[in-house]
């Protein structure tokens, strides 16, 4: 079938017709322009009614924790590194193999922030809130994709790198100039109940975890969605913000956790079902779990490892026990990390954002107005998507003995914003962001002493 613009269409139909007719044709179009479509209408009205919405207040059955505004924990005790050179989107900072301060940046760099002893003294500090500047060092050039999650492993002298464009990378003794990055893999084999395999390709790769007995790579694959392409500020990066507003809005849970053997070369998948897997940590001392961030479901997922190497059935996943649920978290939980401190194991969740009025809204309507109000918003232009307007930012903590949970927070997001990235190493927390132009430290040593006097 040919499709021809308007003006085709008027040359082809003045060929057979009259001029006076073709003028009428003509004018009847013209006045058309000035008309604004039935279905455009309602797509507008609908986002109108969609941004109204934010002003309405939440009264039934969205499940989620009041907000604590009296714990400004978060405000109070921080420290931002500045960088000297433009460093933008370092989402996971990354601890190197000679407790280098890494991050991983949305153009596609692997940067070292050059802590001087002064730098890490004042960054050591928790009585106050400061800012410092420091220095930065490219130390490798990552190519076209856009890293999000980073983990160093002493196995290999290997850093991995979760890639949202690539797929499971990495770079062997990242330090040397000769290093080149290695796709390890964009494809993983599943199985069918039939015990079929077949290769399934990794959209979205988002974080990283290394087992600390088997050297085993923990990811996670967040969604069917790959991220789109687009300028900004004269130079194109990936939107893997947009491609999450996407997958919010389409309401599919399309999320795994994967596993990679270095021995082996072999990816299989251990857990699905899971609306946007973000965040991944694996237990820091016996490699017995793992908990997982499913972002748009709101919740923290335990996972326990079994010993089997073997590809899984869907029947075989592992089945995820609830650690955090909804009606516990004051927002979208993002990334995840977890260590050891005096005996105790604690995980940290970093918390991005509040739950976004149209969420709340959609959820609130019945399903066939869902599905519909899904639909117009999908085919929206991304031009005339939903802002991030940010209105919270924090921490959930979590003692995997007592299971017991507290936050560190912002709860306005009027000092610290958007913080989506977490990373704990010698009773700190390096929180990174997808938006941001710095990273925050965070000491836990009076947070952990004050938990445990409790």
């Amino acid at each position: 079938m040919t499709f021809r613009n308007r003006r085709g269409r008027a040359a082809a139909y003045a060929a057979k017709h009259e001029d006076a007719q073709l003028y009428e044709i003509l004018q009847r179009q013209r006045r058309r322009r000035h008309v604004v479509s039935r279905p455009l209408l309602g797509c507008l009205l609908l986002l109108w009614f969609f941004r109204k919405s934010v002003l309405l207040r939440s009264t039934s059955n969205f499940r989620a924790a009041e907000i604590n505004f009296s714990n400004r924990s978060l405000q109070q005790h921080h420290h931002k590194l500045f960088f000297q050179q433009p460093v933008y989107g370092p989402e996971t900072a990354v601890i190197g193999k000679q407790q280098q301060l890494l991050v991983l940046t949305e153009d596609g760099k692997l940067v070292e922030l050059l802590v001087d002893a002064k730098n890490k003294k004042k960054t050591n500090a928790s009585t106050a809130s400061s800012n410092t500047t420091v220095d930065t060092r490219i130390v490798q050039e990552l190519g076209i994709g856009r890293p999000l999650g980073g983990r160093y492993t002493s196995h290999e002298h290997t850093l991995y790198i979760a890639d949202a464009v690539l797929g499971l990378t990495r770079l062997r003794q990242y330090t040397d100039t000769q290093s080149r990055v290695e796709l390890v893999a964009n494809m993983v084999t599943v199985l069918t109940e039939d015990g079929i395999p077949y290769e399934s390709p990794l959209r979205y790769v988002n974080a990283v975890a290394v087992g600390p007995k088997t050297g085993h790579i923990y990811f996670t694959d967040s969604t069917d969605l790959a991220p789109p392409r687009i300028r900004k500020d004269g130079k194109y990066v990936w939107d893997t913000l947009y491609a999450s507003k996407l997958d919010l809005i389409r309401g599919q849970v399309t999320g795994r956790v994967c596993e990679y053997n270095p021995r082996t070369g072999h990816v299989r998948v251990l857990a699905d079902g899971i609306h946007f897997a973000n965040g991944i940590a694996v237990d820091p001392v016996h490699e017995q779990w793992l908990v997982v961030a499913e972002t748009f479901g709101s919740r923290l997922l335990h996972y326990s490892l079994s010993t089997t190497t073997a590809p899984l059935k869907p029947s075989e996943y592992l089945s995820p026990e609830i650690l955090v649920d909804a009606d516990e978290m004051t927002g979208y939980v993002d990334n995840v990390d977890c260590a050891s401190h005096q005996g105790t194991t604690y995980c940290y969740g970093a918390i991005v954002n509040a739950f976004s009025p149209i969420h709340r809204l959609l959820v609130k309507l019945p399903s066939f107005l869902e599905q519909m109000a899904r639909s117009v918003l999908w085919h929206l232009p991304r031009s005339l998507a939903p802002p991030v307007v940010p209105k919270y930012t924090g921490i959930v903590r979590v003692n995997m003995e007592t299971r017991h949970m507290d936050y560190i927070q912002d709860p306005t997001a009027s000092v610290v914003q958007m913080i989506s990235g977490v990373t704990v190493h010698q009773n700190r927390l390096y929180l990174g962001s997808l938006t941001n132009d710095h990273i925050v430290v965070y000491d836990l040593e009076q947070e952990l002493a004050r938990s445990e006097g409790k």
